[in-house]
């Protein structure tokens, strides 16, 4: 696990666009949803049961300071208004969630450190966090110490290791290139020219391209490798052009796409549709690229958020009631995360994550006889009479496949402006699992 391509000298994948810092578009007309719903705050809010004594440490690992501060802040509100529905609700089998902070500043080196120390010291009894680059390390290091841990990787490299305590929250980084392609797909597009800057973190998205687009025999006519911080990149963009695509796929940094695209005008390829990752949904990007270009042009893919269900709804009044402002797009996973953990504990009767481990599954896989919750409120109640539930989460309906990556649908999306982003169509799950690797 020491081999890693990327460590301080380069941004985590996405920087700007994994850590929106509104998204504003998941919160719109949010104050008038909850009012027309008729929603209360949580199930059982209004009465809080009384709590035994002693509360359970659960660790959230993130950066909290350091380059990528962003990031941790978000995080760790998910994870706290999980902790606020779980103690309005009776608690894990009686007791209160009490988070320990762990601060990674989002750097491999400084996360094995500091997870150390927490392992030490802090008695855990779970963990909910690690993301971009702070985990290569620090995850195994979790996953020996038997501590069952929710995570936000986006790396293919988790894809299939199996790491039995380990579950993500988010899918992974290779399933938005197939859904590029599959995007591209739907739109008809026969030749396809690839537009990704030399990062590894850009570069994660190729291969599930390529294989999705030889099983769906789209020809792939161009991929030119895109250096970093380059001058000009007249030579790519032409041999771009010159392969005649149908459609552009691209993830380059806002810096580099602006060189990228305003070459790729100059040179008479400014008419082509672009399908970008969701990087390209950071307000940077579009304005990096000209905003008359973007909006004619580009629409972006990303992992869709489950903003019209009950989780949503539910998670939405609890932040709003304890922050008073709109959620940062990465809190609902740290959200999910949490509430996974405390129904796993509740189905097991224990905090002993040796024990509890074997009930992820159990409150997640959906099945016969199986009743659909959307917070720990409903779950805790329905497994305190003995039956089974199946949670379905905010960020992806929390279904794991057997290396605990946990799949969803994508959206189809375009930046508006102000913080906006339109939907414009869904990609099911289902219909990406025959096109992957």
């Amino acid at each position: 696990m020491n081999n890693h391509p990327s460590r301080k000298g380069e941004t985590m994948r996405g920087m700007s666009r994994r850590y929106r810092g509104g998204r504003a578009a998941i919160c719109t007309g949010l104050a008038a949803l909850i009012g027309a719903t008729g929603l209360g705050v949580s199930a059982g809010a209004a009465q809080t049961p009384r709590l035994k004594a002693g509360k359970i440490n659960i660790g959230v690992c993130a950066a909290f300071t350091g380059g990528v501060i962003t990031y941790g802040q978000p995080w760790l509100q998910g994870v706290q208004v999980a902790a606020d529905d779980i103690a309005a609700n009776g608690g894990v089998n009686g007791h209160a969630v009490n988070l320990v902070t762990c601060d990674t500043k989002g750097d491999p080196v400084d996360a094995v450190t500091t997870v150390r120390q927490m392992l030490a010291n802090d008695q855990i009894k779970g963990e909910v966090g690690l993301a971009a680059l702070d985990w290569q390390d620090a995850l195994p290091i979790f996953n020996r110490a038997k501590i069952v841990t929710f995570t936000h990787i986006g790396s293919p490299d988790i894809d299939k290791l199996k790491m039995p305590y380990s579950y993500s929250t988010g899918p992974s980084d290779a399933l938005l290139g197939t859904a590029m392609v599959y995007y591209a797909h739907v739109k008809h597009y026969k030749r396809i020219a690839l537009l990704f800057d030399a990062t590894s973190s850009s570069q994660t998205l190729v291969p599930g391209i390529l294989a999705a687009a030889r099983k769906l025999n789209i020809k792939v006519v161009a991929n030119p490798p895109l250096p970093v911080g380059a001058p000009s990149y007249e030579a790519e963009v032409q041999q771009v052009l010159a392969g005649h695509p149908d459609a552009i796929l691209t993830q380059v940094e806002p810096n580099t796409a602006g060189t990228v695209f305003s070459e790729l005008q100059s040179l008479k390829g400014g008419s082509l549709p672009v399908i970008g990752s969701d990087l390209t949904l950071e307000a940077s990007w579009s304005q990096a690229v000209g905003t008359a270009y973007y909006q004619a042009h580009v629409l972006s893919v990303e992992a869709a958020t489950n903003t019209q269900g009950q989780s949503y709804h539910l998670f939405i009044q609890g932040f709003l009631k304890r922050y008073h402002k709109q959620p940062n797009y990465l809190s609902v996973y740290a959200y999910d995360g949490m509430t996974v953990e405390a129904l796993a504990m509740v189905a097991a009767h224990s905090t002993d994550p040796t024990v509890y481990s074997k009930y992820v599954l159990a409150v997640t896989a959906a099945g016969s006889g199986k009743t659909n919750v959307y917070s720990f409120g409903q779950g805790a109640k329905l497994l305190a009479q003995g039956k089974q539930i199946k949670y379905v989460g905010v960020g992806s309906p929390m279904v794991y496949n057997s290396y605990h990556r946990v799949t969803g649908g994508f959206a189809v999306e375009q930046y508006t402006g102000n913080g906006q982003i339109k939907t414009l169509s869904q990609i099911p799950a289902n219909a990406l699992n025959s096109l992957q690797n």
